[in-house]
């Protein structure tokens, strides 16, 4: 899949009363415009971004479909997610922003990722609200800025990890400086070093990414399944893990989550939702923690599987290691509703509130 095309905008998105479209819209427009770019071209280069985020080429439905099929309990906890989709984030921010989620909540991940933006980021501009009604949104007067490069955040010196740990971002900070000279050091540049990893086969892939300081096992599913193409990639936390024993056999004798019980319930899930299956996992992670998620559902019987009959080396996770994806995750799984990408319709005013319509299917 190529690369979007890149835009420096700020971006609204809102959904429609009836779920049936989501609109966009360009902020201050006019002032973007190059000399040599139109309107048209400007807002075909951001609804291309917009459709490789949301991942509009794959069929969410054909997807659901395939796996309320292949398991029931499934379609008994996913019942009212089917909006649930995957996105397709930028490898760069990705992977800090879930350096910053190791042993984290939500609160403090967003905290230090609105830091790093702001402390070595680009000012894109803000939004101002004429009034509380505004006909889009109700927006606040908000400065917006853009997610700083590998480069904005090298350094030969300790200066970045002593201006992070000023902002209290902890041991984290030391994890940020030093992946960031790693990165700095790759041929090529650290930036095309990470996208090359979408065409890398995941075990490659994976295996790069753990060369990176404060990227463990499931950080490092986590970058491969949300920014670099691997949708068979399966992070697993102690809530996927408890999904993984209730409702798919998964048996272990022990409390820990340890690499041969990680290996095995990511095997079962790709043995039961295939290609597709972090996309699945991301599904039943989103009914486990939303409000009645954990209902009572009555799954097939399935075989039991004991982690004691696989030969894998067994090395326990350290509790960043073992509580950091929980955060990221719950962060990052976002309903973002159904799209159909053929559906696009571009509304052609040149105007700061220039507004283009995803239609939504039935």
């Amino acid at each position: 899949m190529a690369k979007a095309a890149c835009i420096q905008a700020i971006v609204t998105l809102k959904q429609a009363p009836d779920d049936k479209q989501v609109s966009f819209r360009i902020e201050n427009l006019d002032s973007l415009l190059p000399q040599n770019n139109s309107q048209e071209t400007f807002i075909a280069n951001t609804q291309q971004v917009l459709s490789d985020y949301f991942l509009l080429n794959v069929d969410a439905d054909a997807l659901f479909e395939t796996w309320n099929a292949a398991d029931n309990n499934f379609l008994a906890r996913t019942a009212g997610l089917k909006g649930i989709r995957l996105l397709r984030q930028d490898p760069v921010e990705t992977l800090f922003a879930f350096i910053c989620s190791a042993n984290n909540n939500i609160a403090r991940i967003t905290g230090m990722v609105e830091n790093l933006k702001k402390r070595y980021g680009r000012n894109l501009g803000r939004i101002e609200s004429a009034n509380d009604s505004d006909e889009f949104f109700e927006a606040r007067i908000q400065d917006f800025y853009s997610f700083p490069s590998v480069e904005d955040l090298y350094c030969e010196n300790d200066s970045v990890e002593r201006t992070l740990r000023e902002l209290g971002f902890g041991y984290r900070a030391g994890y940020i400086a030093k992946t960031a000279r790693l990165l700095h050091e790759k041929e090529g540049g650290g930036e095309n070093w990470l996208l090359a990893l979408r065409f890398t086969p995941y075990n490659s892939a994976k295996e790069s990414l753990l060369e990176l300081m404060g990227v463990g096992p499931k950080v490092a599913d986590c970058i491969l399944l949300m920014a670099l193409d691997k949708y068979d990639a399966v992070p697993v936390d102690t809530h996927v893990w408890r999904i993984a024993t209730r409702d798919y056999g998964v048996t272990n004798g022990g409390k820990t989550l340890s690499a041969k019980t990680y290996k095995i319930v990511g095997d079962r899930f790709r043995e039961i939702f295939g290609q597709y299956a972090g996309w699945a996992q991301s599904c039943l992670f989103s009914a486990e923690i939303s409000v009645g998620g954990g209902g009572e559902v009555r799954p097939k019987k399935r075989k039991m599987i004991k982690l004691d009959s696989i030969d894998v080396k067994e090395k326990e996770f350290g509790e960043d290691e073992e509580n950091s994806v929980l955060d990221g995750m719950e962060e990052k799984s976002k309903i973002v509703g159904k799209v159909k990408r053929e559906d696009l319709v571009v509304e052609g005013k040149r105007t700061r509130k220039t507004r283009t319509v995803f239609g939504m299917g039935d």
